[in-house]
C-alpha cells in the first residue's frame, strides 16, 4: 500500500514540473486507470503514478482557467463583492481577499481576488474592511505573477494553491463604498478570529508576543 501511494505522489510531484497543463481529453483515462489498478496487481503501481499526474492535473485546469482575462488588466472595473478571511494590515496599506459577487455587464472575474487598498496619503490611517462585509470598489487588476528566482517564495504558485485569479488594488476614485455584510457561517468565524487577534493586540501592544499569539 505504502508503494501505491508513493507512486500517486510521484505523479502529482511529475505535474507540477510541466511547462504547461494536459489537455482535459486525458482525464477521461483515469477510470480506465482506476479499473487496471484495482484488477490488475501488476499495474498498481504505474496506474497509481498516472492517476496521481492526471488528479493533480484535474484539480489544477479549473484554477488555472478562472484566471483574469488578459484584455482586462490595467482597466478600472467596478465591482460588488465579499472581504474574505482575515485582512491584513501593514504601515501604509491593508490587503485582504475578495470574492467579487458582480461587476462590469459581460466581464467575466475570478472568483477570488488578492487586494491591496493603499491609505490616501502618507498622514492618513489605513483603510479598514472586516471579514463578511461587502464593498462596492473600483480596482484595477492583474494576471497572477511571481518571480522565478531559484529557491526563493513562489508567490504565483500561492496564489494558485488560494485559488486566487487576479491580483490587485483599490482605486480612490470613485470613493470605496460599504454595502453592508453577508452572514454566512465562515464570516462569523472569521470575525471571531478577527475579535480574538485585535485583543491579543490591544492588551500585548507592540511586542512580539502579540504577534506569534495573534499567528
Amino acid at each position: 500500500m505504502t508503494a501505491v501511494v508513493l507512486a500517486f505522489v510521484a505523479g502529482a510531484l511529475l505535474l507540477q514540473l510541466q511547462g504547461e497543463l494536459p489537455p482535459l481529453v486525458w482525464l477521461f483515462a483515469l477510470p480506465v486507470c482506476l479499473a487496471l489498478g484495482a484488477w490488475l496487481r501488476a499495474l498498481r503501481l504505474p496506474a497509481a503514478f498516472v492517476v496521481g499526474f492526471l488528479w493533480a492535473a484535474g484539480c489544477a485546469q479549473p484554477r488555472v482557467a478562472d484566471r483574469l482575462a488578459p484584455g482586462l488588466e490595467g482597466r478600472d472595473l467596478q465591482v460588488t463583492g465579499v472581504v474574505s478571511g482575515l485582512p491584513a494590515a501593514g504601515e501604509r496599506s491593508l490587503r485582504f481577499d475578495f470574492e467579487p459577487e458582480s461587476g462590469p455587464p459581460g466581464v467575466k472575474l475570478p472568483r477570488r481576488l488578492r487586494l491591496a487598498w493603499y491609505a490616501s496619503a502618507p498622514a492618513a490611517p489605513v483603510p479598514e474592511a472586516h471579514p463578511g462585509e461587502r464593498w462596492r470598489f473600483t480596482l484595477r487588476l492583474r494576471r497572477p505573477h511571481g518571480q522565478v528566482n531559484p529557491y526563493g517564495f513562489d508567490y504565483e504558485a500561492w496564489l494558485l494553491e488560494r485559488g486566487i485569479g487576479a491580483t490587485g488594488y483599490v482605486r480612490e476614485f470613485p470613493p470605496p463604498e460599504r454595502l453592508g455584510a453577508r452572514d454566512g457561517g465562515l464570516d462569523r468565524i472569521e470575525r471571531a478570529r478577527e475579535a480574538v487577534r485585535e485583543r491579543f493586540l490591544r492588551v500585548l501592544g507592540a511586542t512580539p508576543a502579540a504577534g506569534i499569539l495573534a499567528a
